[in-house]
């Protein structure tokens, strides 16, 4: 599933404080949660902030940063109900309701990661995430009743517009939009603009996938995730 690592997409930043903390600058079990995550240890990280929630150290910040350890753990109802603990703390946390909406997505419930999309674009109008997420599945959803091409193009543009396109993953899922109304040519355009983008972000292993839907676009064939993809 294209959501899950892309869709860090700016969430893995927005979780963990600015200025984590280093192995010599640990003085309590949220700042070790830092380092470790810091170090792609997640395991660890998500035991310190455990840690820090049963001493009520920055309780909100160690459910929310908790709730992402758990995510990249793929365990997503638990990393689903911390999100929920944090958006149920603070309505501004507009983040949080993407995590959720994200652990529905990853353990197959589309549909209501659906709902929470729309519902964080009509709290956040101005963020793109939210677009970008609900354009993907009404693209793609290998459940037809849930694809909905002529919105998952306007949604999409939208957030394509609103990152300036400048962000790969707002540009593949614009290419997707495309061709699941049967524009092939802006299709295979956009996917060009999402590998090249896609080409000086981190995390390369994703080059493959969007060859891959390259081809089929100039095949002229949409893009459908499969089922099995959400696992």
């Amino acid at each position: 599933m294209r959501r899950a690592t892309s869709q860090a997409l700016g969430i893995v930043a927005s979780l963990v404080l600015a200025g984590a903390a280093t192995a010599g600058d640990i003085r309590n079990p949220y700042q070790a949660g830092l380092a470790a995550e810091d170090a792609g240890d997640f395991r660890q990280a998500e035991r310190h902030y455990t840690e820090a929630i049963a001493v009520g150290l920055r309780t909100g910040d160690s459910y929310r940063n908790r709730a992402w350890s758990r995510f990249k753990l793929k365990r997503y109802a638990e990393a689903k109900a911390d999100a929920e603990m944090v958006w149920k703390m603070d309505r501004k946390a507009g983040k949080a309701l993407l995590v959720i909406g994200l652990c529905d997505e990853r353990m197959g419930h589309r549909a209501r990661a659906l709902e929470k999309y729309r519902e964080f674009n009509r709290l956040f109008p101005y963020d793109p995430r939210g677009y970008d997420y609900a354009a993907w599945i009404l693209a793609v959803s290998p459940q037809k009743q849930l694809r909905n091409a002529p919105e998952a193009l306007r949604l999409a543009r939208k957030s394509y517009e609103l990152c300036k396109g400048r962000e790969w993953h707002a540009a593949d899922t614009l290419a997707a939009a495309y061709a699941a109304n049967g524009d092939f040519t802006n299709a295979v355009k956009l996917q060009h603009i999402a590998i090249e983008l896609g080409a000086t972000a981190p995390k390369r292993d994703r080059d493959a996938e969007l060859q891959q839907r390259l081809q089929l676009y100039e095949d002229r064939k949409p893009f459908i995730e499969s089922a099995a993809s959400s696992n």
